[in-house]
């Protein structure tokens, strides 16, 4: 049990033993906008206000403890039908166990159960001792799939792989998530392209997390002279929940990183390409050639033949771009358009996609087709102007030192770009990569390096069979069997989880980049895909996901929304079974 959680709740339940109340704990999530506008409504209810009093009442943030929250949800979701943030929590103060537990339902019917509770506390409390369910401070020891199957906890782990019980993971996932803007949190938001993989990944899901790519890339987390993503933006909480339902402005951000990752652009851009293949939409396919320009050109260190930096980092100011700077930048002609379309006007000076291409179109009176030449010209020369500005004020990009891990995460991507968009020029960067890769691995390297130079194998395997280049793909398929032998070893894995659980474990958890289990599981259908279309090696290796793919979930099933990528693995398992 986390200290921190024991030693908070200590002091309610005392509070509320003597005086003859339930617990109220509101079980929520700072960073989900729909948790937030839930509990500021319920904050101004005269009602709530009002009836409060009866209860001895804390909040607690999710995120200081993660580990109880799957458990919650999910015996939250078998009592309730749904489940998600906040999560209402009544708790009998003499046994700590939860009397009644509900997801957000509307504040008017949330306020009527909670008075009937008051209520029936106070005539007679056995009635409502006699119905609790699980005692509150056992949940880190609860299997949280116990409360997916109700008791028959045996018939529910043995059904892990069942969709429709993943689908209940997922659900929280959904909800973390602000489409209006795509991003992930309230007031600071990181990237985090696991949680839009594994929305991607289902079929019922997929359309929120082609919603948020859109937006996301529409917001300033989004580069749109440079192309790729910052690390974090921060954002005023209080004037967007004031805001109508489904606008954004973009001086609600107070400051936006100037960081971009190697390992997060890397893993957008093979979103941004699997969301193109699904959608056909041209703004995606657009949004992918920016990142992965930035990826080729800008994360390239300079006077090497290819050794890309784990990450760019510049001055706030070499991001922005003032009415002077619009001035000397672009053409006259194309002035008025750069301004409005990068969301210049008003006093703004970080650009993002302020509109599109039609409605601007209209506006100013220009047909599409010609207004679209003459944006991406304005954004080519906004970017030449950038370089040269930071060039004077030597003020320009700093780069971080190469990462095995970031390296290999881009080499797989830009695979996938190059099979996506044939575009032979990457091969030349990519077999540079992969040979330096080759020649450097010696069986010591991390669960998460290992699987991620298994990708990359694979995907220079399918780019090659593509090219017809029979030679190439055959010797990259050997080398991912070398790999597929080393991964499936039993030892091997065990070692890499039989130790206590830490909340940060990058085996397990996502953190900067997917997991080492999700990595490895699309390595190994990636493989499995590969076989299928009739590659062969020395030892032709079989390859079964399943049993490795359960063996993931349960190690993760505790983690929540941070083992997104995880479940994104999973759900790309059933639709390959489709």
């Amino acid at each position: 049990m986390p200290k921190k959680l024991h030693e908070s709740m200590n002091p309610k339940l005392e509070s509320a033993r003597k005086n003859g109340n339930l617990l109220y704990m509101q079980w929520m999530a700072p960073w989900s906008q729909e948790c937030q506008s839930w509990i500021d409504e319920l904050a101004e209810s005269p009602e709530w206000l009002g009836l409060k009093n009866e209860f001895s009442c804390m909040d607690w943030n999710r995120d200081w403890s993660p580990e109880l929250d799957q458990g919650l949800q999910a015996f939250v979701q078998d009592r309730a039908g749904s489940s998600g943030w906040p999560l209402n929590l009544f708790i009998d103060p003499d046994t700590s166990k939860i009397v009644f537990a509900s997801p957000s339902v509307g504040v008017e019917d949330f306020v009527r159960i909670a008075r009937q509770l008051a209520v029936a506390w106070k005539i007679d409390p056995t009635q409502l001792k006699a119905q609790a369910g699980e005692e509150f401070l056992n949940f880190t020891q609860k299997d949280p799939l116990k409360y997916i199957e109700g008791e028959n906890y045996e018939l529910a782990k043995a059904n892990v792989l069942d969709e429709k019980i993943l689908f209940r993971f997922l659900t929280p996932l959904e909800q973390s998530i602000d489409l209006t803007t795509g991003f992930v949190g309230q007031g600071k938001t990181f990237l985090y392209p696991e949680l839009y993989n594994a929305l991607l990944s289902h079929n019922e899901l997929s359309k929120f997390g082609e919603m948020a790519l859109v937006q996301l890339a529409k917001s300033p987390l989004y580069d749109v002279v440079g192309g790729g993503f910052f690390r974090s933006l921060e954002w005023d909480v209080n004037a967007r929940n004031a805001a109508p339902e489904g606008s954004f402005d973009s001086k609600w951000v107070t400051h936006v990183s100037s960081e971009k990752l190697l390992i997060e652009n890397s893993e957008m851009l093979s979103l941004y390409i699997d969301a193109f293949k699904t959608t056909n939409n041209p703004f995606f396919t657009q949004v992918a050639h920016e990142i992965l320009e930035l990826i080729v050109d800008t994360f390239n260190l300079p006077g090497s033949s290819l050794s890309l930096s784990s990450a760019v980092r510049a001055p706030e100011s070499y991001y922005k771009i003032d009415g002077k700077d619009l001035l000397e930048a672009v053409r006259p002609q194309a002035r008025q358009a750069t301004q409005l379309f990068f969301g210049l006007n008003e006093g703004r000076d970080r650009p993002y996609l302020a509109t599109d291409v039609k409605v601007l179109g209209e506006y100013i009176g220009e047909e599409p087709i010609d207004l679209r030449l003459k944006l991406t010209d304005a954004r080519k020369e906004l970017k030449a102007y950038r370089e040269k500005k930071a060039e004077l004020s030597k003020t320009g990009l700093k780069y971080c030192p190469p990462t095995r891990l970031s390296e290999l995460t881009a080499l797989k991507a830009m695979a996938h770009a190059s099979f996506a968009f044939d575009t032979p020029k990457l091969n030349s960067l990519c077999e540079t990569l992969i040979e330096k890769y080759q020649s450097e691995y010696n069986g010591e390297w991390s669960l998460r390096e290992k699987a991620s130079l298994l990708r990359a194998y694979t995907a220079m395997a399918r780019l090659y069979t593509a090219q017809r280049d029979v030679e190439r793909s055959n010797r990259m398929f050997a080398e991912a069997e070398k790999l597929i032998i080393e991964l499936q070893d039993p030892l091997f894995l065990e070692a890499k989880v039989k130790t206590p659980f830490v909340g940060e474990r990058m085996e397990l958890c996502d953190h900067t980049g997917s997991s080492g289990f999700a990595i490895m599981l699309n390595g190994l259908m990636d493989f499995n895909a590969l076989q299928k279309m009739g590659l062969k090696a020395e030892h032709n290796v079989p390859v079964d996901v399943e049993p490795a793919l359960s063996w993931a979930l349960e190690y993760v099933r505790p983690l929540g929304i941070y083992a997104a990528s995880t479940y994104g693995a999973a759900m790309r398992y059933f639709s390959s079974l489709k």
